[in-house]
């Protein structure tokens, strides 16, 4: 049991109470604030000192109380594999294991670095991958997805304020469904192009996308992380290739599994890809990248970022960017693509505050940067438009949604959860009473 002190709220403890009852040190305090695990505000004390919700303190004892306790019932843990528990069902994509990342047991920062976006996507989508098979199948089946394209609807033609997730929702709405008339990796391909197109359609000042497809100046063959750069005035496409395999797939990630959910009731391709979508929207999955470019951009010089910083947490709140569930060492994808980053813009100033921001987080919290943070750190060094870290995070993880439909297509079965009913029961029948 949690005693507080006599002149201290029951339910707030201090900073030595919350360390004496969790067994951990003040900087790992520091780490569950940042991550919204534990509650905190100022006190009245002249001392500025801070004080912790004893109720997310208990809430934390009685998780590593589960933990240890062998007789767990098979339906609580069932409901604790929804919130980063137990796998819950089988599949043959990603692996997560020992602090990296395998799409179909090929490591994915090894991938990145080597491979093109076109050749992962159909590692994720074919087994065995044609990486071991030569590559004309991919040629081939992004050429005809590319053929078969959507061109999305001119900005200009468009009212009011959309998101780039808006607006790929909106092409993969208008996208006639081709699925049983060609293979599932062909419908695969033209979705992920119709989704390139929307992609860097905004961007187009000087000649509308319209113009370079009737004119032939997107070539079937030509690879969508150069296309991008070319849309973004980009000069190296490396980078980009790098940023789309590394969010390509992430296991059962929230996006997933609600492609999964659409797939399994049969929904259509197009259909799966807008659960996902709008999944990924939210600022606790893909939507993070507004807030990690927000960080960026608000510190001014590297010097500034350890005052930051220390002001976010000192508040309670979570420092956008860093630290993840499934990587207690870091996160190897945000780790590969900044030194990616660092490698192509040594003297970037973006680099130096990302840099400084880091350092800062890893001595205060223990904490390390993950990929919202490596995707806005692109999006600002590279000079690419606003919105672009979303645009390449949902492009690339198109191509482990599309994996994860099929592989809920082939498998045939309805997703349907059960509820664990909490609420008021009803009462008896009259006649019993």
């Amino acid at each position: 049991m949690i005693r507080t002190a006599d002149t201290q709220s029951a339910s707030f403890l201090s900073a030595r109470q919350v360390c004496a009852a969790l067994d951990i040190q003040p900087a790992t305090l520091y780490s569950y604030v940042s991550r919204g695990l534990i509650r905190s505000e100022e006190t009245k004390s002249t001392r500025r000192e801070r004080r912790y919700a004893a109720e997310d303190v208990a809430r934390l004892i009685a998780k590593k109380q589960n933990r240890r306790d062998p007789d767990v019932t098979a339906a609580k843990a069932a409901r604790e594999s929804l919130k980063w528990g137990v796998p819950v069902m089988e599949s043959t994509l990603t692996l997560i294991q020992d602090g990296r990342v395998y799409y179909r047991g090929r490591d994915a920062v090894e991938l990145a670095r080597e491979n093109s976006f076109e050749d992962v996507a159909m590692v994720l989508w074919s087994d065995p991958s044609p990486l071991s098979q030569g590559r004309e199948n991919k040629t081939d089946v992004f050429a005809l997805g590319r053929t078969w394209a959507v061109i999305p609807t001119p900005w200009s033609e468009i009212s009011g304020h959309m998101t780039i997730i808006d607006r790929m929702i909106d092409t993969l709405t208008g996208i006639e469904q081709r699925m049983g008339e060609v293979p599932m990796e062909i419908e695969g391909a033209r979705l992920i192009w119709s989704l390139t197109l929307t992609a860097g359609t905004p961007y187009l000042d000087a000649m509308p996308l319209l113009t370079w497809v009737m004119q032939d100046q997107i070539a079937p063959e030509e690879p969508i992380a150069e296309l991008l750069a070319r849309m973004w005035s980009l000069e190296d496409a490396r980078l980009i290739d790098a940023a789309l395999i590394l969010c390509a797939d992430h296991e059962l990630n929230a996006s997933a599994f609600a492609v999964r959910v659409a797939a399994s009731t049969d929904a259509d391709l197009p259909h799966a890809l807008i659960a996902g979508l709008a999944t990924l929207s939210g600022g606790k999955h893909g939507g993070a990248t507004a807030h990690t470019r927000a960080l960026i951009t608000h510190i001014e010089s590297p010097e500034q970022a350890r005052g930051l910083v220390t002001a976010v947490l000192n508040r309670g709140e979570r420092v956008p960017g860093f630290g993840h569930h499934l990587y207690p060492h870091g996160d190897p994808r945000g780790r590969a693509l900044l030194q990616m980053i660092r490698d192509a813009y040594r003297d970037s100033d973006v680099i130096a505050v990302v840099d400084a921001i880091c350092a800062a987080m890893l001595d205060l919290t223990g904490l390390h940067p993950n990929i919202d943070l490596a995707l806005s750190a692109l999006e600002l060094a590279a000079d690419l438009p606003e919105s672009s870290a979303l645009a390449l995070f949902a492009l690339g993880r198109s191509a482990g949604w599309i994996a994860h439909a099929m592989e809920q297509y082939a498998e045939g079965t309805l997703i349907r959860p059960r509820a664990a009913y909490v609420g008021k029961m009803p009462s008896p029948p009259a006649s019993l009473r």
